[in-house]
């Protein structure tokens, strides 16, 4: 019996084994919930091989066969169904579907959470809105696509979504703390979703049951061997004040290495002796911080150096501290994650993004190849690099950028004895050399330079080469991936769009500013116009071939202030302009009408009736100025007014008048005396 029960727990072993081994296949970032994941099947191995050794043999036989025939799907739901004693357990509400929403498990603190009537049972996850709504922090209301339930089933994995629950069958509402993960088979399947719930408060809750999963396998060495070597993500167990590793699986061990070489194994060895200072110190910052908030510390895009490329690798590190059943802190695990290729294509992006920039600001190609150089030596772990550009007569190229100031601005070389730069620029190809490959002119630079290789990237603008991009190395490496190549093209490529532009913006600077200094001076000359026009007494405005005024004095302007395009209509205005019989002008034989049409006018007076009070009289004359071809471009009018001279008249006319009857009334009275005598 003892040795069926042993039979047992390997079978049980293997089903777990190959569960775990279908979530980690999928290779996905890692998470508390995949950690969740894998120390209950850790936990259930350990549960299930402490089978009592009395148990029946028939029926242990029976276990073994059945199984031995069940599918992959069938010990999936088995090995959830026997996980809902543990889920049932744990104070956090947990619900477990199946890829079609179909609810697997759902635990005590979640049916309590929904507050569901006694004869109420949920078998989809579209039954939820049902019984409950979801908010975000800032109390808006989430769509069903942005419900953490169904998110997790278009295969999103998210940790710590803080939002707000309320029970439509309450007025209580919760402020949880939402983690979801989708499990996935080796093929890429989903096979089930989980999605954990707990109050803001609650995650220490939630790592300390990991912790007691974790001391409940203590003993289990091949499981917690399984748990860290086969993680899809670096992970060790640091234990003891001097932080000795435990435990490190060998994506921890190339993180080590990047960032101390190692002598000797690890393992049994303390952190500060493996880690260069300045490393150490980093981690035990971390460490430290981890131990006293009794909390999970994240360090993002944690930057090591690939001895094997001479490049940098990036890490997404985190340092969870764990508790034995005796509430002590005694040991930490160090997950770390390469995020190299995520950093580099962020990296390239910011790259193609600046240099974007720099075409839109079409500054000078000096500031647009420096920010090219600073962004691709980072981004391809170089250590230096240059610019230059042929020189007119295509023999040489001269120096115009540098990373590393060491004179090479201005500098010339000779391709001829750079064969592998001449190669670079008319293969059109990026060219990888190091020093022992060189000509004498190469191998000379390099040793000026200190560096060991080099990599002569060519910039071609429409299909000709104008320069090189030098990226150079201090260390020699193997010769660079395909990929970085096409990165390198492409940089290029956009660094010589760059170039082109920014030296034909420069070849025309000049002529821009002749244009600008020309401005100036017209406008300084319409400055003395205009200074000469208010002296005048007579009224100017100068009108354009669209009739607007580009020019007049103050007396024009208090004649023509309600003139524009839109309100030249006599009943738009609040003077008029009439004949001197008092008949009024029609709009289109205004006299700068007449004179933009190009048709002829005289020069004669008008009145100028102002308010419907003030009557005027004005002398207009004009002329016109037109382009070589003979169309009119402007017109100018000359108001001269003549109210004070008209006025005089109507005075003199007045006054004699009134002598004019003074004296015929004496005279008709002695006449008729005459006649009377």
């Amino acid at each position: 019996a003892e040795a069926d029960a042993v039979a047992i727990s390997r079978d049980d072993a293997a089903t777990v084994e190959t569960v775990e081994s279908d979530a980690q296949a999928s290779q996905r970032p890692y998470s508390r919930e995949t950690a969740f994941s894998s120390l209950v099947s850790a936990l259930e191995c350990a549960t299930d091989a402490s089978v009592s050794g009395t148990e029946n043999a028939a029926h242990a036989t029976r276990k073994m066969a059945t199984k031995k025939a069940s599918s992959r799907g069938l010990r999936l739901l088995q090995f959830i169904t026997n996980m809902e004693k543990i889920f049932n357990s744990i104070p956090e509400a947990i619900i477990v579907t199946d890829p079609s929403g179909k609810i697997m498990l759902c635990n005590l603190t979640m049916n309590a959470m929904l507050n569901l009537p006694a004869e109420t049972s949920l078998e989809y996850i579209s039954q939820l809105p049902q019984h409950l709504e979801i908010r975000s922090t800032k109390n808006d209301r989430l769509s069903l696509s942005e419900w953490p339930f169904y998110r997790v089933l278009r295969g999103e994995t998210f940790l710590n979504c803080e939002l707000q629950l309320r029970p439509l069958a309450s007025i209580r509402t919760y402020d949880i703390t939402v983690s979801g993960i989708p499990v996935y088979n080796k093929t890429g399947q989903m096979l089930c979703t989980l999605v954990c719930l707990y109050a803001h408060s609650a995650p220490k809750n939630v790592q300390k049951n990991l912790e007691s999963l974790l001391y409940e396998c203590r003993n289990k060495k091949h499981f917690l061997d399984k748990l860290i070597f086969e993680a899809p993500v670096g992970m060790a167990v640091i234990g003891g004040i001097n932080h000795t590793i435990e435990k490190a699986n060998p994506i921890f061990l190339k993180l080590l290495q990047e960032c101390k070489p190692l002598n000797s194994p690890a393992e049994g060895r303390k952190l500060k002796e493996v880690l260069s200072k300045e490393h150490y110190e980093a981690f035990l910052y971390a460490i430290e911080e981890a131990y006293q908030s009794e909390k999970q510390i994240d360090i993002s895009g944690y930057k090591t150096t690939n001895h094997e490329k001479a490049a940098f690798s990036y890490w997404q590190l985190s340092f969870v501290p764990m508790r034995n059943y005796d509430g002590n802190l005694t040991k930490l695990i160090i997950m770390a994650q390469d995020a190299t290729a995520t950093v580099l294509h962020h990296q390239r992006n910011e790259i193609s993004a600046s240099i974007v920039a720099e075409l839109n600001a079409r500054g000078e190609y000096t500031q647009i190849v420096q920010t090219v150089l600073a962004l691709v030596v980072e981004s391809i772990g170089a250590s230096d690099g240059a610019i230059y550009l042929f020189e007119p007569d295509q023999k040489h190229l001269r120096g115009v950028s540098e990373l590393v100031p060491s004179h090479r601005i201005g500098h010339l070389i000779n391709i001829d004895t750079h064969p592998h730069e001449k190669d670079a620029l008319y293969s059109k190809q990026p060219i990888y050399y190091v020093d022992s490959e060189g000509s004498p002119a190469e191998k000379n630079q390099l040793s000026r330079l200190k560096m060991k290789a080099v990599l002569a990237v060519p910039l071609i603008s429409s299909g000709q080469p104008i320069g090189l991009i030098l990226i150079n190395f201090a260390e020699a490496i193997p010769a660079p991936s395909s990929e970085i190549m096409t990165f390198m093209e492409l940089i290029a490529g956009q660094c010589a769009l760059a170039i082109d532009r920014a030296i034909a913006y420069q070849e025309n600077a000049q002529l821009l500013e002749s244009e600008h200094q020309a401005r100036i001076a017209i406008e300084d000359k319409n400055t003395q116009l205009s200074v000469l026009l208010q002296t005048l007494e007579e009224g100017v405005a100068i009108f354009d071939a669209n009739e607007d005024i580009i020019m007049q004095n103050s007396k024009a302007f208090h004649l023509l202030k309600d003139h524009n395009r839109a309100t030249t209509m006599p009943e738009n205005l609040s003077s008029q302009l009439l004949y001197t019989d008092r008949t009024v002008v029609p709009h289109e034989q205004y006299p700068h009408m007449l004179l933009l049409r190009g048709e002829p006018f005289h020069s004669q007076e008008y009145l100028i009736i102002k308010n419907n009070l003030e009557t005027e009289y004005y002398w207009i004359s004009g002329s016109v100025v037109k382009d070589p071809s003979g169309k009119v471009q402007m017109a100018m009018l000359i108001f001269n007014d003549i109210t004070a001279l008209r006025n005089m008249e109507q005075s003199r006319e007045n006054y004699l008048f009134s002598i004019s009857h003074d004296l015929r009334t004496p005279l008709s009275v002695i006449s008729a005396w005459a006649q009377f005598t």
